[in-house]
């Protein structure tokens, strides 16, 4: 080994959960380290699956390698050799070996004692599905290539754990050999489609060496996709410019409302790549402009129109309305991309909770992806377990300088929906590292019934009846999925009514105090032990969508609906908001 001097070795395999500190833990026993990493994606900071561990002294990497070598870590075997920083070197395929058939019982270390009689390896591996299961194949990567000779010689035809293998030398994919493709992919098919019937379709365009229908699910009518596998490559690029982005009429293998898609088979790895790449596209677009999320538009705003209204702030990229493909109606909400931070900071200030423009007060915010608004749900559910707070904010919206404007409304504690956003659901963005949310909170009361704001002053005392509430025609439905114990229905008494301009007139404590008693005796007939905890949820909106809600029942059960799917994400809430009430 008198080639490597640097005592810092590769770690290679690694599970997507190991980390450094579980490295550190395994390896320090060996001797001192300088230092561990584990490679990860500079997008989505994903592990890579390999990692470098530098150690002081070169002898203790040698006996780490010939030690430590494939140690488990999340039951999956580590494979350790020398790090080789010379890339032409680590390229170099002298002294590498294939062997296939193996028999499913091999591992890498298996493999390691069977060919190390041969010479010093460098690296051993057995290759497994995701499942972790060998896939029958794996290398061997001799020192010299003298001894990768021999054990051509000597291993391939034998027998190992009674399975013929072949041994041979390791030869490096061809450059552009998936653009020699046979193997189709299709999708979009018709679910009732035999095989027969796709064979004839394909078998238009050459002779087909074979086909298979996979059903997506289990059902009689559950989606299907299919390969297609010809001859010859020319055979199987006709088929996909013929067939590709086709409608039924033209295929007659398809579905009405989709076209049919037919392309190369690509491996998962290529799937992955592809989609590592997207993901980092997506965030350098999301680092360049700044969007903004604008809802309760009327029916009758544009794309172009609702451009006229934030144009005034800063340079747009993009202005454009949402529709529903199907009737292309608006559905209310839209999107705004800036160029410049301060400009969206502004549009902020200006437009959001602004009337006169539409029916309603516009909401205007950030706009954020599902699993930002999930991980801040997470997130306050969390802190209000541990009576964290969470309303300590910077100074704006999107990170920029000095920017003057009136303050800025707050919406820390606001439930998200899971999905895309759109304008039935929980719009509040969370804080996220991209567009930070920086204005501090207005300071809500709570109660010992639910985590969050609650109406301040008393709330009304239930009654109770000896004959049944009818509840709501807009609550028929219960949307708890679990059966819930019987409980009597109990009545309380109205609030007195508040009309949008009294409610322009309190200061917001009272106005959120009005508006949690209304609420209140709303949900209190439908849902008598929940009532507490979900008018808790509701009131850290804004005020302003807290009195669109109770104009709108339908609006008001959707967000009731969302707010129990949370509860039921997170079942200790659930019991302890029951629990209380009981």
């Amino acid at each position: 080994m008198s080639v490597f001097r640097s005592g810092s070795l590769y770690v290679g395999d690694l599970h997507p959960d190991v980390t450094e500190a579980m490295l550190f833990d395994e390896f320090k026993a060996v001797g001192p380290i300088m230092s561990i990493r584990v490679c990860r994606d500079a997008v989505t900071r994903r592990s890579l699956g390999y990692a470098y561990v530098n150690f002081q002294n070169t002898l203790d990497a040698e006996r780490c390698l010939d030690t430590l070598n494939y140690t488990k870590f999340r039951n999956r075997a580590c494979r350790i050799m020398w790090s080789q920083r010379n890339p032409i070197l680590r390229k170099n395929n002298s002294g590498n070996i294939f062997i296939k058939n193996l028999a499913r019982n091999i591992d890498h270390k298996s493999l390691h004692d069977t060919f190390s009689v041969f010479g010093p390896i460098l690296s051993c591996k057995v290759v497994y599905n995701d499942k972790g299961v060998s896939a029958g194949y794996g290398f061997v990567h001799f020192e010299s290539e003298a001894s990768a000779k021999e054990a051509i010689a000597k291993v391939d035809g034998m027998l190992l754990n009674s399975e013929k293998v072949f041994v041979g030398p390791f030869v490096r994919r061809a450059k552009g050999l998936e653009d020699k493709y046979t193997n189709l992919y299709v999708k979009h098919l018709n679910p009732v489609l035999t095989t027969d019937e796709l064979r004839e379709a394909f078998g238009k365009y050459g002779e087909i060496r074979s086909c298979l229908i996979v059903p997506k699910e289990e059902g009689p009518n559950a989606p299907i996709f299919a390969y297609v596998c010809f001859e010859e490559h020319e055979q199987a690029v006709k088929a996909v410019e013929a067939l590709h982005d086709s409608s039924l009429e033209q295929n007659g293998i398809g579905v009405p409302d989709k076209s049919l898609y037919v392309a190369r088979h690509q491996r998962k790895s290529e799937r992955q790549a592809l989609r590592d790449q997207w993901a980092r596209e997506r965030q350098l677009r999301l680092a360049k402009y700044v969007n903004l999320y604008v809802k309760n538009l009327d029916d009758s705003v544009t794309s172009e129109q609702l451009l006229a209204m934030f144009k005034d702030f800063g340079t747009v990229i993009s202005a454009k309305v949402m529709v529903d493909p199907t009737t292309g109606l608006s559905k209310g909400f839209g999107f705004v991309s800036y160029q410049e931070p301060e400009a969206a900071n502004k549009a902020v200030a200006e437009m959001n909770n602004k009337w006169g423009i539409c029916s309603k007060p516009l909401y205007v915010g950030p706009a954020q992806t599902k699993d930002a608004r999930r991980q801040q749900l997470e997130l306050q559910f969390s802190n209000q377990r541990n009576n964290m707070p969470t309303n300590n904010r910077p100074q704006s919206i999107f990170p920029t300088s000095n920017l003057a404007g009136q303050p800025m409304a707050s919406f820390q504690n606001a439930i998200p929906p899971q999905g895309v956003r759109g304008p039935r659901g929980f719009t509040q963005p969370p804080n996220t590292n991209i567009f930070p949310y920086n204005q501090p909170k207005q300071p809500m009361p709570s109660g010992p019934f639910f985590m969050g704001a609650m109406p301040r002053g008393p709330i009304p005392q239930p009654k109770p009846i000896t004959t049944q509430v009818t509840q709501p025609a807009w609550l028929e439905q219960k949307v708890v999925p679990k059966p819930a114990p019987v409980v009597v229905k109990e009545e309380v008494d109205d609030p007195p009514a508040v009309t949008r301009e009294e409610l322009r007139k309190m200061s917001s404590d009272e106005a959120k105090n009005a508006l949690g008693e209304m609420l209140y005796s709303t949900l209190v007939t439908t849902y008598p032990e929940l009532a507490a905890k979900i008018t808790g949820m509701l009131l850290e909106m804004d005020n302003q969508e807290i009195f669109n809600l109770l104009e709108n029942p339908i609006s008001l059960q959707g967000k009731v609906k969302e707010a129990l799917d949370v509860l039921h994400r997170h079942p200790d809430e659930l019991k302890a908001a029951r629990e209380a009430v009981a």
